[in-house]
């Protein structure tokens, strides 16, 4: 928080320098990269140019010689390249500023290191990214022999023929970084990111990716001092030792810190040497690789690791080839029941007698149904049970733990992350007593702790089936009851099932399946009835006896007989066509009955007329398998039985409907008439009948003179009408005969003319 509060500062003091704080001259100096922004010639006195010499400077070396000793330099974004923004010595007091640590670069191009500090100076950087430095000797980017504080910046892509890739705080020198980030740097020999013979405070930092050839890939420690606090090191290595880092000649204390992925022959994330001392708290060291000590390798010095998560490291975690070891109070993501440590491997040459279990609680352990119960995970007790206060140190923040029930309760959060070496959850128990067991997993142990639920509250009915007042009920319904939690028959199951309307009872069996109490009629229910049935007081319990407090009732009525809706042609329905397909549509869908008498036959004569049966849904389709007779009453009946429901349920009693098929047409009018004289040549004969009429199947039309002489004709038909058109003028002075032979011409139903029909005509002689 402190730093962030300085970064925070900073970067209101840069905004105020930018706009030109008033200060002795020399003590507030600008640059700016843009050739057409500054110029070196100018003051650097402002952020801008303003006249005269009055404006930013171009190059950071030139404003490191113009500054004021205790001065404050501010660069704005821009990339700096080249000689005269690199190889700078700070012989006196100083700070620089960039406007931003992603867009103020200094870039060393692969050729130069940045910068020298002379011993007994103080100097700071903020908001920097330097990269690319490099050096033939020690410090790619920065050597330091005096105080150096570094703030929000960067380094990447440092390299160092010898030590220290990015920074080398030389003895005597004292090195602070504060919310850095370092990826990438390199080193031939020592300390990947840093060389420390000095002191050197790392806080809140970020080390990814950098290597050194032989010891240290982020921090080498030769003869001084380290301290990290809260920082992270993610796939460093060193070919050798110490994959992040190496204590050679000194003291290293890392507190609240992350190693991941780091990898050396020795000591995958740290390595201790010969009579030096390495001091770790609170930190995590997960996926660390090497040949030994995959996490620390101690070579005959002293080590102290506590409160620490050290989980999945190769091959082992902790290897010790003498001196001093102290390892007690770690989670090592296991509890290690019937085991510890060393027997389990995960420790090589020391021991360890106290190490951290996941423990799991449950406050209170009895409740009702419905009711909470704390769960708490933590990493507060030894193998023995013994409680460790978190205020002489705990496991580190973060750690994640997820948590689980059995079907008697939920717990909520399912995940949650420990503070101060605890997390929690809430366990709500559901409608059911029990014991109920609770689990938590931390890494690849997994604890659980046990809730007894009591009940204390009677079953409620939440659903039927069927439902309430439900009609169409199928005969063979079984009927399910459901309830809020699980039931059983109480001492005195007086259930009921009878006939709303008569009171007649139906005998039945029950069967109980967690929840659901299911009712079976002994026999088929009865067509179109309604039924009640009664869950008296106490007839049903819960598991802990309290039963119904008073009388549950739901009825039902059950399917009836299908029922005609409609037909086609209707009831009594006259003028049929012959060829109708007699359709009859019911309430529901259908099928023909086992017995499926079905009868189609002449009114009068009682005839049998033989015909095909489909069902479509609810529709029944009797198709005759010839022409009706015309000006015929059918009759068409179902018997009982005949046609059913999808159940089975069928026809109570026959249904009958009855229809006349339509009459043969009669010609009521002839043009010209019949016998009729002096007709015009080219008259087009028109004969009109009863009612609307076709062409029959066997049109057989004849139009001849008075010597038996075919005139050849077309025909054409609207409504009732017939025209017969010859195809050529008629012949003056002579008589045609129109024969409409029988069935050549039928009503719109089918029913044809019975007889021969004829009509003459004389046409005129003029």
């Amino acid at each position: 928080m402190v730093f962030a509060v300085l970064i925070t500062l900073l970067g209101v003091i840069f905004a105020l320098g930018m706009g030109n704080v008033s200060a002795a001259p020399g003590d507030t100096i600008y640059v700016n990269g843009n050739s057409t922004l500054g110029n070196d010639d100018w003051n650097g006195e402002s952020a801008t140019y303003q006249s005269g010499i009055i404006g930013p400077k171009y190059s950071i070396k030139n404003a490191t010689g113009t500054v004021n000793t205790n001065g404050q330099i501010y660069i704005a974004h821009e990339q700096y390249k080249g000689i005269n923004n690199t190889q700078i010595t700070i012989d006196k007091n100083m700070t620089i500023n960039g406007e931003s640590q992603t867009d103020t670069i200094i870039n060393g191009t692969g050729t130069n290191w940045i910068f020298h500090i002379n011993p007994g100076i103080n100097f700071t950087i903020n908001n920097l990214t330097l990269t690319n430095a490099t050096t033939t000797n020690n410090g790619g980017a920065i050597y330091n022999y005096g105080t150096l504080t570094v703030n929000n910046s960067t380094f990447t892509s440092n390299t160092a023929t010898d030590s220290g890739g990015a920074i080398c705080n030389d003895y005597g020198g004292t090195l602070t970084v504060n919310n850095s980030t370092f990826t990438s740097n390199s080193a031939a020999y020592y300390g990947g990111t840093i060389s420390n013979d000095g002191t050197l405070t790392v806080n809140n930092s970020t080390f990814t990716s950098n290597s050194a050839t032989y010891y240290g890939g982020a921090i080498y420690n030769s003869y001084g001092t380290v301290t990290v606090n809260n920082s992270t090191f993610t796939s460093n290595s060193a070919t050798y030792f110490g994959g992040a880092i190496i204590n050679h000649d000194g003291s290293v204390t890392v507190n609240g810190s992350t190693f991941t992925s780091n990898t050396a022959t020795n000591g995958g994330a740290i390595f201790n040497d010969i009579q030096r001392s390495v001091t770790v708290n609170g930190s995590t060291f997960t996926s660390n690789t090497a040949n030994s000590g995959g996490a620390i390798y101690n070579h005959f010095g002293t080590l102290n690791v506590s409160f620490c998560r050290i989980v999945g490291n190769t091959p082992n975690d902790i290897y010790s080839s003498g001196g001093s070891c102290d390892v007690d109070y770690n989670w090592w993501g296991s509890n290690f029941v019937g085991s510890d440590p060393v027997s389990a491997g995960r420790v090589s040459g020391a021991s360890v007698s106290k190490w951290l279990v996941l423990t799991t609680t449950s406050d209170p352990n009895t409740i009702n149904t419905g009711e909470t119960s704390n769960i708490t995970a933590d990493l507060l007790h030894d193998q023995d049970g013994v409680y460790q206060n978190p205020t002489g140190g705990h496991v580190p923040d973060g750690i994640v733990v997820n948590f689980a029930s059995d079907a008697l309760g939920t717990v909520n959060p399912l995940t949650g992350t420990m503070i101060n070496g605890e997390a929690s959850s809430i366990f709500t128990a559901g409608l059911n007593p029990g014991i109920s067991t609770i689990t938590s997993t931390v890494d690849a142990e997994t604890v659980n702790t046990d809730v007894t639920i009591n009940e204390n509250v009677p079953p409620v009915v939440t659903n039927t089936d069927p439902v309430n007042n439900a009609v169409n009920v199928a005969l063979n319904k079984v009927i399910g009851i459901v309830f809020d939690r699980n039931i059983q028959l109480g001492m005195n199951p007086w259930i009921e099932l009878y006939e709303t309307g008569t009171g007649n009872t139906k005998t039945f069996s029950t069967n109980i399946l967690d929840n659901v109490l299911s009712i079976t009629p002994s026999s088929i229910l009865a067509l179109g009835t309604q039924y009640s049935v009664i869950l008296h007081s106490n007839s049903i319990t819960n598991l802990a006896g309290i039963g119904l407090t008073a009388p549950y009732t739901t009825r039902f009525t059950t399917e009836a007989a299908p029922v005609v809706t409609s037909t086609s042609p209707l009831y009594n329905a006259f003028n049929v066509a012959l060829n109708k397909v007699i359709q009859i549509t019911f309430d529901k869908a259908i099928q023909l009955g086992t017995n499926p008498w079905i009868e189609l036959k002449t009114s009068n004569s009682g005839t049998i007329v033989p015909y095909t049966t489909n069902i479509i849904g609810n529709v029944l389709s009797i198709t005759p398998n010839s022409l009706l007779n015309a000006g015929t009453k059918y009759t068409v009946i179902l018997h009982s039985n005949s046609i059913t429901d999808m159940q089975g349920n069928g026809l109570n009693t026959p249904y009958t409907t009855i229809f006349t098929t339509t009459l043969p047409p009669v010609v009521t009018s002839t043009s010209p008439m019949n016998n009729e004289v002096n007709v015009a040549v080219n008259k087009v004969i028109q004969i009109n009948f009863s009612k609307a009429i076709q062409l029959g199947t066997n049109s057989w039309i004849e139009l001849k003179n008075q010597y038996g002489q075919i005139k050849p004709y077309t025909t054409s038909i609207n409504g009732n009408t017939l025209n017969i058109t010859a195809n050529a003028a008629f012949a003056r002075g002579t008589t045609y005969t129109v024969i409409l032979h029988s069935n050549s011409v039928t009503s719109t139903g089918g029913a044809g003319l019975t007889t021969p029909y004829t009509t003459k005509f004389t046409t005129t002689t003029t």
